[in-house]
Formats: structure tokens, C-alpha cells, sequence
């Protein structure tokens, strides 16, 4: 900058709450207002390059910043704004836009910080005097130790800094859904109105995400989460473990919940409970998306009228049971009981990965309307060994109206759903009280040899349909790999008249196929496909809805080196 004239700093004082109040200075010019403690300095002239002509104050150590900072304006100057004026706020209306506990003695120190996070949760969503004061809960990283449930109110948003940067350490439940009629130290999680009525109380519009929940130290610790009637609510980005192993009973242990008298088993994750009052309230809209599950008697558990619960991108490991809205635990849970009318209902569970889940990854009891997409299931129901399945993968009871669709079973591509005379055992379904399509390619060596052997397990369905999209291919030479040496494609359809016959009347096979054979072996009517129902064996693993065994047979004798890929779909009936 080039300095044009060095002059004699001139000044004036005065009144600026008096007479004419604080004059024009001139350019450099000084001014002290005496009874407001206040500095200014004039602009200058235009013509001396100023901006405007006018006085521009001084801050002092008299002068306050928070009453001064009331023109901050996001981004002024970028161009995002166009003919848009932005709004100015002060700095604290600037702050007030994100708290942290933190701002309530919270440390992260892994030290016990219950008291601090529940004085949170209390003065943003139940002392809160207006929706200007519900804003997001910050939870920085750290480590922070429960001694008991933190409870969370209607609208409550909790966000932590992601997954194993901010970590809680549970030795009970880590999060109880409250609703709008608590108080605080007296927090209410029955007779809830729904969010359809006037007067709506229920727990509602609660997230929480990004953070990783570590529950139990013994067996008698209680879920991660429990969902009270809690409907809008989003659990995002969260990894939960607890203490459950592999070989662990999965059997209908019980604890008491402290709110309500209402059992639950142990080691659960996420338990989500309707209790059906009036006006009815249930658990609904729930989203629970991109979390992973370890070491969970049963990481989803539910037993109510559940609704539209949705379940997606989440990886389930080492449990019991993966979700579970079905296993009893005593008659207290029987359909026809309060909020037991119609069971889970209308939910989705889409692209979720299952692994070493001991029984069922997806358990569903009585409702309807709820489909399996696009999902994973590799040692799922052998219980946690590499031996025979002992339960489905998905398994819907006492009702068909639920579907799969594009699900992935590793045990498909196994030996178990090939046959020979040492692996005829009951065939259990990979999916049982669903239509389901499996659309992946699924490839099994067929057993050579004699004509008429029984090549593939597949489900009995009463009344029901399968439907084999198949290529076959026998190699004959293994030298040689020639996938053209005889090639069968086509489509088997099995019609189930009554799986309660073990029978071949109980079942109608019809086949359309096309053979491309290159050495003239074999003959279109050389190549048949029948099938039976086979009666139980006695190895048969105990299971609910026990199927019978469909067996599939061809009248060739095919070499040695033979391929079958396939894809299958039911219909139930």
C-alpha cells in the first residue's frame, strides 16, 4: 500500500447518547465517546478510495462481542446465494446450533457419564420450552461407562463421531425409548397414545448413529436398546457386541425389564416392543441400517405387532439367532393376546450379510407382508458347525403370505443338497413359509453312474410349486473338460398335491428340456426326470414345520464329471 501523507492523528470525545450524538469524522479521524466507552475512526472520503463515507468503530476491551456478532451470514459472499439475502445471526445463535455433553460435564474419560448424558437428553427434549431448543445431542469421541439405561425422549437426536471413536461401555441397557410424558427422574414408557392421534405421546422421530454400544458383562445383562412403541426412529452406523459365544443355550431364558414386568430373554441387541394400548401405539417405521451385530443370543428380537420395520446393509455375526420376531418364551407371547394380533408385519430386510448364526438368520412368527431381498447367508441354522442344517435360513411361521427374493445361500452350493446313499437325511428348506426366488447360479456335482438316481433334495410344499431352471453338462472325458460333450438345459417343475403322502401320487414332475449331445451317446428319450416325496429318516435333526423330502431323479447313466447349475423358485400356494 503506498503511503500517501503522514498527518497528526487528530481525536475528538464526546456524548453519543446526547445532543446530535456521534458525528461524520474525517478521514483517520478518532473518536471517543465518553459515556458509552466506545472507539471509532472515520472512513475517509470516497475519492480517497473508502468504500462509503462513515464512521467505523473500534472494538475495546469495553465492548462485547457476542452483542457485536450479529451480522455472521453463511458464506456472504459465495455466489450460492443468488437474489437470496442471507440471514445474519448472532455468535451465540451460531453456537447454540450444536451442543455436545460436553456442555453438561461428559469427559469421555472412561469413567461412569450416565448422569452427565441423562442431564442432556433431559434439558434438550424434556425441559425443552420450544422446538427451537431440540436440536442434535453431539456425543464426542471418547469412552464413556453406563451404570444404567440412559433413557431418550420423544425427538431426541443422538450423534456420535463414528464407530469405534465414540464408545459406550454398557453394563446394562444403553438406550431406553421414553415417551412424551416423562418427566424428569420419572420416565414413562406405557400408555402411549399413537402419533395417528391428537393427544400423541408416543416415543417418536429418535435417532441414533455413529457410535459403537459394547453391552454386558455377564448373562444377566439386558438389551443394547430397547424400543418402547417407538415410532420414525433411525439407528444408523452403529456397532454393537455383546457377551454371547458360540455354543451358547439359545433356549427362552428370562429377565424382567424394570419398567413394566415384561420378560425378555438375555443377550439381546435390539428388542422392539408393542403393547398394543388405545389409542394403539406399536413400534413402527423403524429404520435400522448399516450396523453390525456380534455376539448376540438373538441381535433383533421382537414378539409384537411390529410394522414396517426396516432392515438393511447390516452384518450380522456369531448369534444365536440374526433377527428374531418369532421364538417364544412362555405364554405370555401367544397370538391373540394384547399386541399380539397379526405378529411382525410389512418389514424389509435387504442386502444384510449373515454369518455364523447357529439357528434361523431371519425368524418371522405370524405376520404377513414382510420379504427377504438380496441377502447373504453363509453359515447360517448348522448350528455354528460345518455339519447338516438343522434349521432353515429364513423361516416364516403360520403364514405364506411373505416372500424372498434374490437371497444368497451358501449351503446351496455344498454337498447338502446333493444326494447319495449316505446323505439321505430330511432335506431342510433354506427357506420355509415363503415364496422365494433364488436367483443366484448354484452349481452341484450330480452322482454318476447307474440310471435313476436321485440327484437333488428339494422343499414339499403342500400345495405348493418348485419350479428348476437347469443346465447340465457331462464332461464324460475329464481329460478334456468338453463342456459340449452332452449338454441338458431346461426346466423342472414340481407340483406338490399333498406333502402329507410319502408317496410318488403326492407329487406331479413335468420337465422341458433340450439335449445338444455331439457324439450321439445319448437320446432325447434316453434323459427323464421323475421325482417322489421320501418319508422321514431317522437322522432327521428336530426342527419346527419338518418337510418332507422331494427326490428328484434322471434315467441316464452319466459319466462321472457331471455339472448341474440351477436356480430355483417356490410358489407357495
Amino acid at each position: 500500500m503506498a503511503i500517501i501523507q503522514i498527518s497528526r492523528i487528530q481525536h475528538r470525545r464526546g456524548r453519543k447518547l446526547t445532543d446530535t450524538g456521534m458525528p461524520q469524522l474525517s478521514s483517520g479521524e478518532i473518536g471517543w465517546a465518553i459515556d458509552t466507552q466506545e472507539l471509532y475512526i472515520g472512513n475517509g472520503a470516497v475519492g480517497e478510495g473508502a468504500p462509503q463515507v462513515g464512521n467505523t468503530k473500534v472494538l475495546t476491551e469495553h465492548d462485547n462481542i457476542f452483542d457485536l456478532a450479529d451480522q455472521y451470514k453463511y458464506k456472504e459472499t459465495n455466489s450460492l446465494w443468488g437474489n437470496t439475502t442471507p440471514t445474519a445471526l448472532t455468535v451465540q445463535q451460531k453456537l447454540d446450533e450444536f451442543v455436545s455433553v460436553a456442555s453438561f460435564g461428559a469427559t469421555g474419560d472412561n469413567t461412569n457419564q450416565r448422569i452427565e448424558i441423562q442431564n442432556a437428553l433431559d434439558s434438550l427434549y424434556i425441559r425443552a420450552n420450544s422446538t427451537n431448543d431440540i436440536v442434535n445431542l453431539y456425543i464426542p469421541a471418547g469412552k464413556y461407562r453406563l451404570d444404567g439405561p440412559l433413557y431418550v425422549p420423544p425427538f431426541a437426536k443422538l450423534v456420535g463421531e463414528g464407530i469405534g471413536k465414540t464408545i459406550l461401555y454398557c453394563a446394562d441397557t444403553a438406550f431406553v425409548t421414553c415417551n412424551g410424558s416423562s418427566q424428569v427422574g420419572n420416565y414413562v414408557v406405557t400408555n402411549n397414545v399413537g402419533i395417528n392421534e391428537e393427544n400423541t405421546n408416543q416415543a417418536r422421530e429418535i435417532s441414533i448413529t455413529g457410535m459403537s454400544i459394547l453391552s454386558g458383562t455377564n448373562r444377566s445383562a439386558n438389551p443394547s436398546i430397547i424400543l418402547n412403541d417407538t415410532a420414525n426412529a433411525v439407528i444408523k452406523q452403529v456397532y454393537f457386541e455383546h457377551t454371547w459365544q458360540v455354543g451358547d443355550s439359545t433356549d427362552a431364558n428370562v429377565l424382567v425389564s424394570r419398567e413394566d414386568n415384561l420378560k425378555l430373554p438375555y443377550q439381546l441387541g435390539i428388542a422392539m416392543i408393542a403393547r398394543n394400548t388405545t389409542p394403539a401405539a406399536t413400534c413402527e417405521n423403524v429404520k435400522i441400517e448399516e450396523c453390525t451385530f456380534k455376539n448376540f443370543n438373538s441381535a433383533l428380537w421382537s414378539l409384537t405387532d411390529i410394522q414396517n420395520i426396516n432392515i438393511n446393509n447390516c452384518v450380522f455375526e456369531s448369534c444365536g439367532r440374526a433377527i428374531d420376531f418369532a421364538n417364544p418364551l412362555s405364554d405370555d407371547f401367544t397370538i391373540g393376546n394384547s399386541a399380539q394380533t397379526v405378529g411382525p408385519s410389512e418389514c424389509i430386510f435387504e442386502n444384510n450379510k449373515f454369518d455364523i448364526i447357529m439357528n434361523q438368520g431371519i425368524l418371522v412368527g405370524h405376520g404377513e407382508h414382510n420379504r427377504s431381498l438380496n441377502n447373504v447367508f453363509l453359515n447360517v441354522g448348522n448350528d455354528a458347525s460345518s455339519g447338516d442344517p438343522v434349521t432353515a435360513c429364513i423361516e416364516f411361521t403360520n403364514n405364506s403370505r411373505n416372500i424372498s427374493d434374490n437371497d444368497f445361500f451358501e449351503r446351496f452350493n455344498t454337498s447338502t443338497n446333493a444326494i447319495t446313499d449316505s446323505q439321505r437325511k430330511t432335506y431342510v428348506p433354506e427357506v420355509i413359509g415363503a415364496s422365494y426366488n433364488c436367483n443366484f447360479m448354484h452349481t452341484m456335482g450330480m452322482p454318476g453312474g447307474a440310471a435313476i438316481n436321485d440327484f437333488i433334495k428339494l422343499p414339499a410344499i403342500e400345495n405348493g410349486k418348485v419350479i428348476i431352471d437347469f443346465v447340465l453338462r457331462d464332461y464324460h472325458d475329464a481329460a478334456s473338460q468338453n463342456p459340449d460333450y452332452i449338454t441338458i438345459s431346461g426346466t423342472i417343475s414340481a407340483v406338490v398335491i399333498n406333502s402329507t403322502l410319502a408317496a410318488s401320487s403326492a407329487i406331479e414332475i413335468s420337465s422341458d428340456y433340450t439335449l445338444a449331445d455331439h457324439t450321439a451317446t445319448y437320446t432325447s428319450g434316453d434323459f427323464e426326470i421323475t421325482g417322489s416325496i421320501a418319508p422321514d429318516f431317522t437322522d432327521v435333526p428336530s426342527f419346527d414345520l419338518q418337510q418332507p423330502l422331494v427326490l428328484v431323479e434322471h434315467s441316464v447313466a452319466f459319466s462321472e464329471n457331471v455339472k448341474f447349475q440351477f436356480t430355483m423358485q417356490v410358489i407357495q400356494s
